[in-house]
């Protein structure tokens, strides 16, 4: 009985910290935990869950937050953190070519080789690197986004599809923007149902599942996406078969052929692709740390006097 009644209390003061907004469906959820809880006779195991809920980290009602700041909040979600995204992809780029100059100035004919073999490979670990930079990034920056995972899949997605595109038409031509915007909408388009799957599983508590579901999508929607620009090509015919397409995707990050992709196959694709799967990684990072954030920060929420009462 005590020990209900206190759990109830912390739990009134945890929600209490929460938007007024989220408050009523967090309390359906830690109601709903609680009376498990107390179904099972674990009481000290209920009294730690209400503890931890009243002493962690105070949750900021953004809705009372000024117009200024609350448009800042949109203004580095939608536009800086794409531009971000953006900058790392590049300094990936620059800094493999730092690692790799050395290299690639030697004398010696093998060591050249092994530098011109080791770019791909390197630009695919320095963007890695990049992901897991924008993921912790968006995982601070998505406060705003609070228990919204829906508008978070949104405020990510839409930005990835349309960056790359105007940076296309704005620093090469119309004709490699036609080339590679099927690849970003396809991939962003994908991911998207990854995503919301995903939100959906962490919200239920589910968190290990979500992510899996959200990595084999974005796996599965990038081996798609990148097979189009070479659906409609000429010099696809002779020089990459559509039996080899589910490794194009490896090949672009490794420019390995796996024994299945020839030399000629190999460098089409890294021709014609760009680097794509590289900036999608960087942007991917980003999407996974706003949209887990934002959908993770439900999960232990919500709380009781009405159900505990119930049960006294």
């Amino acid at each position: 009985m005590v020990t209900r009644r206190i759990s109830a209390a912390l739990l009134t003061l945890a929600a209490s910290r929460w938007p007024a907004a989220l408050r009523d469906d967090l309390r359906r959820e830690w109601t709903a935990e609680l009376h498990v809880l107390s179904e099972g006779g674990r009481s000290w195991a209920m009294l730690r869950y209400a503890v931890s809920l009243a002493v962690s980290r105070p949750v900021p009602d953004h809705s009372a937050m000024p117009l200024g700041r609350r448009a800042w909040h949109a203004v580095r979600l939608v536009l800086l953190a794409p531009l971000l995204c953006a900058a790392l992809y590049l300094a990936s780029l620059i800094a493999m070519n730092v690692v790799l100059m050395p290299l690639q100035s030697a004398n010696s004919p093998t060591v050249f080789e092994i530098g011109y073999a080791a770019q791909v490979p390197l630009a695919t670990a320095f963007t890695l690197l990049a992901a897991l930079l924008m993921y912790h990034l968006g995982r601070r920056w998505s406060r705003p986004l609070t228990g919204r995972p829906a508008i978070a899949t949104l405020t990510v997605v839409a930005p990835g599809v349309a960056f790359p595109i105007l940076a296309h038409l704005l620093l090469n031509s119309t004709t490699k923007a036609a080339r590679h915007a099927p690849v970003y909408a396809c991939y962003f388009a994908l991911l998207t149902v990854a995503l919301v799957a995903a939100a959906h599983l962490v919200r239920r508590g589910r968190i290990r599942r979500g992510r899996w579901t959200a990595s084999l999508g974005a796996l599965g929607a990038a081996d798609v996406a990148v097979t189009l620009p070479f659906l409609t090509s000429a010099t696809r015919e002779n020089e990459l078969s559509l039996v080899t397409a589910p490794l194009w995707l490896f090949s672009s990050l490794t420019d390995w052929g796996f024994g299945v992709i020839e030399g000629m196959g190999v460098f089409l694709l890294g021709d014609i692709l760009e680097l794509d799967a590289q900036l999608l990684i960087v942007f991917t990072g980003w999407a996974f740390g706003v949209v887990f954030a934002a959908a993770r920060a439900t999960v232990a929420v919500p709380a009781p006097e009405a159900a505990i009462a119930g049960e006294s």
